[in-house]
């Protein structure tokens, strides 16, 4: 079962960056006015909550900007404060200087406990010690060719085949789609011994991947209040609308690495910040929620109560102007960039510039950081390198706008239609020495 945990887990946040990254190449959110929540009598801001229910995540990230603090109390019934940071000193003590003081949230929990048990992703103190200690030999990233292995066959197998067919008979598929089938099948494969063939010409439909969908939606829907399963698609919109702008420039980039590095995954600095400056406008998990297991007092000096809900905000971390400056919404991975001596004018290599953990904690940070966290970037890059090297991404329609979800982890509404472009003729053939690292 905790197998079972970790892979369903591993899929959804891999599946996921996939998909964003490849969004971020053609999409920048547009940023909207900001609303302050009206506070009344026993209600609180529950009104407002209730209101923003579609948006949730960015209404509570607009938050921050409109009142010009790092830190605010959102009161919602009967005396029920939630307190939301995205003050990266606050962090660092959730996460690593009090890190026994903060754990998940009892409503979680219980919504989900059916579908995870108490695995590593649900479970907190000396549980989660030693279930962490189990899974360290498995995401070893010496272990690497365990994993690449699969891909590799997936990739050359099924997603290539997959998109050269669709470019052939010149048909608009959907890539968030694309992605799922593929990681579902390689991950039931590393995890499970078990080929699920999820990702075929046929788009077949695979009762196993229905069944943990459905199980997720309900699980999801235990604590989300109010919310159409059908119509809604269980997660919160988190964008109504955004303003379309291309990144052809980072494309462009990409590509230009990919054929000079020639599949030397170390050697793709550029794709590598691609990959992050995705992850900070658009996390995965776009903020975690704990609850205090005694009175604490937060760097900031904020004060909380035992049992008080704490949320640390990433999605608004990544949206800070103090944190990342003027330019934050701008799609740019030189945020993460410095050109070496060594470079040239053409497009010289580049060195990546490690950020403060506690000011980018997508992949935690601290005792809790994440296992997979060097096995999921660099299988990232291999997607990109592959795919990209052979396959231009036009959004299809010409207008198409994204729309958001998140609860719990960030999703595109309605999927992410796209027209395909082969850009080099193939016998497509791996060596599994392509991929070293």
């Amino acid at each position: 079962m905790l197998a079972v945990d970790t892979e369903s887990c591993y899929y959804l946040a891999f599946s996921t960056l996939v998909g964003l990254f490849f969004l971020s190449l053609f999409f920048v959110q547009s940023r909207k006015k900001q609303v302050y929540p009206k506070s009344y009598p026993l209600i609180g801001s529950s009104l407002e909550f209730i209101r923003n229910r579609k948006r949730i995540i960015q209404w509570t990230s607009e938050i921050f900007d409109k009142l010009s603090s790092s830190t605010y109390t959102l009161e919602l019934s009967l005396g029920r404060n939630v307190i939301f940071t995205n003050d990266p000193s606050n962090v660092k003590h959730i996460l690593k200087m009090r890190v026994n003081n903060y754990q998940k949230e009892r409503i979680f929990i219980e919504a989900l406990s059916d579908l995870f048990r108490k695995g590593l992703f649900l479970s907190d103190g000396s549980e989660w010690k030693s279930q962490r200690q189990f899974f360290l030999h498995d995401l070893d990233p010496q272990e690497f060719h365990a994993y690449t292995f699969v891909v590799e066959e997936e990739l050359s197998g099924r997603l290539v085949p997959f998109l050269s067919y669709a470019e052939k008979t010149a048909s608009t598929i959907d890539l968030q789609d694309t992605f799922c089938r593929f990681t579902f099948d390689f991950v039931c494969r590393i995890g499970f011994g078990f080929d699920p063939e999820y990702l075929l010409l046929s788009l077949p439909p695979t009762p196993l991947a229905d069944a943990f969908k459905a199980a997720v939606k309900l699980s999801i829907l235990r604590f989300v209040a109010g919310e159409d399963l059908e119509d809604k698609d269980v997660l919160a919109r988190i964008v109504r609308r955004a303003q379309v702008s291309s990144n052809q420039n980072v494309e462009k980039e990409i590509v230009r690495e990919i054929k000079q590095k020639d599949g030397r995954l170390r050697e793709m600095v550029y794709t590598h910040a691609s990959i992050y400056e995705c992850m900070r406008r658009f996390p995965p998990i776009p903020l975690y929620s704990n609850e205090a297991v005694e009175d604490n007092v937060w760097p900031d000096g904020t004060k909380m109560k035992k049992g008080t809900s704490i949320i640390y905000h990433i999605f608004a971390m990544g949206r800070s102007q103090e944190l990342w400056g003027s330019d934050w919404a701008d799609f740019r991975p030189e945020k993460w960039l410095e050109r070496r001596r060594s470079g040239t004018s053409n497009g010289g290599d580049w060195n990546f510039i490690t950020k403060d953990p506690f000011t980018y904690p997508v992949f935690q940070v601290g005792p809790r950081t994440c296992l997979g966290k060097e096995i999921v970037v660099v299988l990232m890059k291999m997607v990109v390198a592959t795919i990209l090297k052979l396959f231009r991404f036009i959004p299809a329609p010409d207008n198409f706008s994204p729309h958001y979800n998140s609860i719990v982890v960030s999703w595109m509404k309605s999927g992410f239609r796209v027209r395909i472009i082969e850009v080099i003729k193939h016998s497509f053939q791996f060596t599994s020495m392509l991929f070293v690292e």
